[in-house]
């Protein structure tokens, strides 16, 4: 949106209200409306606000504007790097890139600057999706034509309007989180009700007004401020007529800065961590899993765990009908793996077991078996999802779990992880890597993520190897592209940190070993005390030392996993994880890692 600050003059004696839509991105394209308002312009025809931002955002500002379909319609949404608009552009083509007055640039939060065009981020927005929203100038002549005057629009019969931002809060969805703006429009007493019945019709554009009168009351404290557009002047007879306004998505992208959480370690430590993410990312299945790899999750997850004092851990992938164990060996050591690691940092570790297929009761025995054994020394927080009595997809009792009494101010955990735990597509089923529909098998854990987003001190970490996990719906687009089956299996679901391995136990792994390098760390450690307290004493560090993967450790619970008749992927029970033989390749790999720790620690 532009701001008006005098009349606008017609362009070269062209009439702009009249002017077809295709003449109209043709000026734009020439630069020669720059920063002008577009109210009143092709008078008739629809049209649309623009929000473009990296496919990763997609699916998720998809969801925020369907939870909030009053400021923000979608007339279409793009695919990634696609740039016209063939269900709004009928006659000519058109190029999102050019074909607008101005473009205001947005980072970390801020708007950093207006441009005429977007051929310099031609990089950048490769992998864009762009979101066209109903905008209320569109039904601007439908007003007038029922003899409602519009104080907006100048003596040629163009103009802007007055837009603030209100005290209403949109409904959050992931990192989008923001207040409503509105528009104003100044309507005689007389002409409210007219005003109201033109509108309400319309809600492709924002439909009827969404507040008439005092403007405090919807947190507006001075008219003659506005936050976008430019002030109206208004007559002693005139009431004050509010609409939903598509500028609100300038506050959502705005909203999704960079999370104000930050650590410290030293180059030695991130360069260890770097090599451990490299080293889980590795791909024997072929899964094409690099095209989901992002350099720095490990170190991003790790630094924020080191820093929680309670973690919860999810886990389980069912992949086989017909068994009375249908899970496979992927996820369950990675996990308890990381929760043995977690307890000796001193973190509370809770397990959230999934009462479906009867993970809850296999996991019970297991943890029962391996601390008989010695294998795990201390037991961990056992907790099914959902409680007694409630649903598992109802948001309100996702939040009571993660939260004291529901209040997000007193959250039980400070991070959720899933390891190798199923992700919920777009259809809202469940699938294997073979796109076969395992539902009727997982209960609804995702839910607990999406609360996660509701609590301001809350985060998580996915790992994963295909793109169906828990989480991976960060690379929601990413998924659909470049996975087998990626269209129908993609997980939906967001992680703030998502670590993307060849095979997800590695993951787990791989957080172990980055835990206990950032702990060993002295300017992790100083940073993570606030500067309290001592040093870790070298009892201490044996000590997390020992609670450290091992292959012994390792092939002992993979054993308790078949004697439980866990299976491997192929559906064998036997010494194998994703259809990679246990001694071939995951005990070398573990022992990548042991070696890479042991060179600087």
């Amino acid at each position: 949106m532009a701001h008006l600050k005098t009349k606008q003059e017609p362009l070269d004696g062209i009439d702009l209200r009249k002017v077809p839509p295709s003449k109209a991105r043709s000026l734009f394209r020439e630069g020669k409306y720059f920063r002008k308002g577009t109210a009143g312009m092709c008078s008739g025809h629809l049209q649309a606000n623009l929000v473009m931002l990296p496919s990763d955002y997609s699916q998720s500002f998809a969801q925020f504007c369907s939870a909030n379909c009053g400021p923000l319609p979608v007339l279409f949404s793009s695919k990634p790097g696609q740039f016209d608009a063939p269900p709004l552009t009928t006659t000519n083509p058109s190029d999102i890139r050019t074909d607008l007055a101005a473009y205001a640039v947005i980072e970390n939060g801020e708007r950093a600057r207006i441009v005429k065009s977007l051929e310099e981020f031609e990089e950048q927005i490769k992998d864009f999706a762009s979101f066209y929203l109903g905008c209320s100038f569109s039904f601007d002549k439908k007003l007038l034509s029922a003899g409602v005057p519009l104080r907006n629009l100048d003596e040629n019969g163009l103009g802007n309007t007055s837009m603030y931002t209100t005290n209403i809060w949109c409904k959050p969805v992931g990192k989008f989180n923001c207040r409503q703006v509105v528009s104003m429009r100044a309507i005689p007493a007389e002409l409210v009700q007219t005003a109201y019945a033109v509108t309400h019709v319309m809600k492709s554009v924002h439909g009827a007004p969404i507040h008439i009168g005092n403007p405090a009351v919807i947190g507006i404290a001075d008219i003659g401020k506005v936050d976008y557009g430019v002030p109206t002047n208004f007559e002693s007879n005139d009431r004050l007529l509010f609409w939903c306004c598509g500028a609100t998505g300038v506050e959502a992208v705005k909203s999704i800065k960079n999370p104000p959480l930050a650590s410290a370690a030293s180059l030695a430590a991130e360069e260890l961590l770097t090599k451990l993410e490299v080293l889980a990312s590795d791909d024997p299945g072929k899964r094409n899993i690099a095209k989901l790899f992002e350099p720095g999750e490990l170190m991003k997850s790790a630094l924020c765990l080191s820093h929680s004092r309670s973690v919860a851990i999810v886990t389980g992938y069912p992949a086989f009908y017909n068994e009375a164990i249908p899970f496979e060996t992927d996820g369950p050591p990675g996990a308890l793996a990381l929760g043995v690691v977690l307890q000796s940092l001193g973190i509370h570790v809770t397990l959230i077991l999934d009462p479906m297929a009867g993970f809850d009761k296999a996991m019970e025995s297991i943890l029962e078996k391996l601390i008989s054994e010695g294998v795990i020394k201390k037991p961990f927080s056992l907790e099914v999802y959902p409680r007694p009595g409630h649903s598992a997809s109802d948001l309100k009792s996702a939040l009571d779990f993660l939260t004291e009494d529901g209040d997000i101010t007193r959250p039980r955990f400070d991070h959720l992880v899933a390891i190798e735990r199923p992700g919920m597509a777009a259809d809202g089923h469940y699938y294997t890597m073979g796109a076969k529909d395992i539902s009727h098998l997982v209960t609804n854990t995702d839910i607990l993520f999406d609360a996660a987003r509701n609590i301001p001190t809350t985060f998580t970490t996915a790992v994963g190897d295909g793109g169906n996990e828990l989480g991976m719906g960060k690379f929601y687009e990413r998924v659909r592209r470049h996975v087998m089956n990626g269209e129908i299996i993609a997980s939906k679901v967001p992680a703030d940190f998502v670590i993307t391995c060849g095979v997800s136990n590695w993951g787990g792994y791989a957080l172990c070993f980055a835990l206990y390098a950032l702990r060993s760390d002295v300017i992790h450690d100083r940073h993570r005390r606030r500067g309290l307290g001592f040093p870790l004493t070298r009892e201490e560090k044996e000590k997390m030392r020992e609670s450290l993967p091992s292959q012994k450790q390792e092939e002992a619970v993979m054993r308790v996993l078949l004697d439980h008749k866990f299976f491997d992927m192929t559906g064998k029970v036997c010494m194998s994880v994703d259809g990679l033989d246990f001694y071939d390749i995951h005990l070398p790999k573990l022992k990548d890692m042991m070696e890479c720790m042991a060179l600087c620690y």
